[in-house]
């Protein structure tokens, strides 16, 4: 047909070109008209047949709806949620039933901070499962350290050697940014490689929402982003993690004995709902920088019933622990199982009852020392029972084979009855832990700055620290104190106003503050009241 009327077509156009350029211009409009007709008509005719081309955008849409139904998005509870209003994402969700049960910004990526550490956690830990790596590795780190002398500064530098294991808790437990990059260097050979890694395992978990920039979370700078994801990409995430009792090994301990060949330290998990909940709050992660404020990733486990919540941009670390606690707490309790057991309130009343109890926290309005219970990893020699392999005891001890092997210097993974190996086995210890060291890790809540300073990895001897603060004695018995929760636009001038006899010089020797410049909201002030 075209043929046929393509010969027509040219010899009107010559002939209307002969007439005038009136003719000719009215003669091009009509054929204009009904060549849009005939595509039209022709459109029309290939979607009634069914082979009209496929749509990108609509397949992309179709794909995005499609990683949303992994999970049921149930009736949204907002009574479950306090303070919705005071976080810019978040959401709630029943691992049992595979259920969304409250959410807020799903799909909207945020930046996250050090959130990040989560995919370097699942990394580490499937590199370790593919025998790539192992736990027992050691790892040369070179610090710098600075050191006053008659207000001089003196820069001195040192090698220490951590195990994968210690780094792994140093990333996890003290959100220690300078561990991830050891960690990323370990792995990969180099940060780059290695973030390269996190970006592709973050698209086959299908976390479409996510960038990773550096293993750290710190901001990025002028020349990248920052490092961002959705509530709901890290959901695909923590539940990834599950997967690993390596990893709930880790982010369930309050309070870990952290060591290299220098020496050891005790550090406390920033996430403190694992703490004031211990054995029913079993991680995940925390999260701060300006940008992303204050973040969190948690996971709670009673009943059976394992529920993820996950908030992102609150305003304050208290707030956002407050709102994330509530949140699991009346989840649990529509379900009929009730509210998560606080353990630091339940060993306060205890303590008030009784005089002596290990686990509670040593009187602690009237001493300078509290008594808490921290984990630490020690070597133990076994027996090798009868029909024992040396793959059951490294499931036993949850270990891989190669460390066992390296740990004995073993050649072959053949044991026999009554062989004595050495494993490393984790245990519980009561011990006193000055009150000044808690109260500067709780107000400096993962500060960028803190983990970049050189004094990133370095710590006291905690046996020293012990003795020193048993055998100082005990001024200020009959003190009576508070915490204040600074808030925005608060100053020492205004917070000294609100608390009677109570000057600004107390508030800033009491807290080892210069000025009002150095507030931050949701730092917590201790305020001596005097009688």
């Amino acid at each position: 047909m075209i043929k046929q009327i393509f010969p027509s077509i040219i010899v009107g156009l010559k002939n209307n070109m002969k007439t005038s350029h009136k003719a000719y211009f009215t003669y091009c409009t009509k054929l204009f008209i009904a060549l849009s007709v005939i595509f039209l008509f022709s459109q029309i005719g290939r979607l009634i047949a069914g082979n009209e081309m496929p749509d990108t955008s609509s397949i992309k849409a179709n794909e995005n709806i499609k990683i949303e139904n992994l999970f049921t998005v149930d009736t949204v509870f907002h009574a479950l949620v306090s303070n919705e209003n005071r976080m810019r994402a978040g959401l709630l969700f029943d691992a049992s039933e595979r259920k969304i049960i409250w959410h807020k910004d799903l799909n909207y990526a945020y930046p996250i901070a050090s959130l990040t550490k989560m995919m370097v956690a699942l990394l580490t830990v499937e590199d370790i499962n593919n025998c790539k790596v192992d736990w027992t590795d050691e790892i040369i780190l070179n610090k710098q350290y600075v050191k006053r002398v008659k207000r001089k500064k003196i820069i001195y530098s040192r090698n220490e050697t951590y195990t994968l294991d210690a780094l792994f808790r140093l990333a996890m437990i003290a959100s220690n940014n300078e561990a991830c990059m050891y960690i990323a260097k370990h792995l990969s050979g180099d940060v780059e490689s290695f973030v390269s890694r996190m970006n592709s395992r973050a698209r086959e978990l299908n976390m479409n929402n996510t960038y990773y920039s550096n293993p750290s979370g710190l901001p990025s700078g002028k020349h990248d982003f920052d490092n961002n994801s959705s509530v709901h990409d890290l959901l695909l995430l923590s539940l990834e993690m599950l997967k690993y009792p390596e990893i709930l090994n880790v982010t369930k301990i309050g309070y870990a004995d952290i060591s290299n060949d220098k020496s050891s330290g005790i550090y406390r998990n920033h996430n403190h709902l694992v703490i004031d909940y211990e054995n029913e709050v079993d991680g995940l992660k925390t999260g701060y920088t300006k940008k992303a404020r204050f973040c969190l990733a948690a996971t709670s486990f009673k009943a059976n019933r394992r529920i993820i919540s996950i908030v992102l941009g609150a305003w304050s670390p208290f707030e956002r622990n407050e709102i994330v606690a509530d949140m699991l707490s009346n989840y649990y309790e529509h379900l009929g199982i009730g509210r998560l057991t606080n353990n630091v309130a339940l060993n306060k009343t205890n303590a008030d009852d009784t005089d002596t109890d290990d686990d509670a926290e040593a009187s602690t309005g009237n001493t300078g020392v509290n008594y808490k219970t921290i984990y630490t990893k020690q070597k133990k020699a076994i027996t090798v029972k009868g029909g024992e392999t040396l793959s059951g005891i490294a499931i036993k001890y949850n270990c891989t084979v190669s460390s066992l092997k390296k740990l004995n210097h073993l050649h072959s993974s053949r044991v026999q009855k009554g062989q004595k190996l050495f494993v490393y086995v984790t245990v519980k210890k009561h011990i006193q832990i000055p009150e000044d060291q808690i109260e500067k890790d709780e107000n400096g809540e993962e500060s960028p700055t803190d983990s970049l300073g050189g004094n990133a990895l370095k710590i006291e001897e905690a046996a020293q620290k012990t003795k020193t603060a048993s055998v100082q004695p005990n001024n200020k018995s009959n003190e009576k104190f508070v915490y204040h929760l600074v808030q925005r636009g608060d100053t020492l001038w205004n917070i000294a106003q609100k608390y009677k006899g109570v000057t600004v010089e107390e508030i800033k020797k009491v807290n080892k503050i210069s000025s009002s410049r150095n507030l931050k909201a949701g730092t917590k002030l201790k305020i001596i009241l005097n009688s």
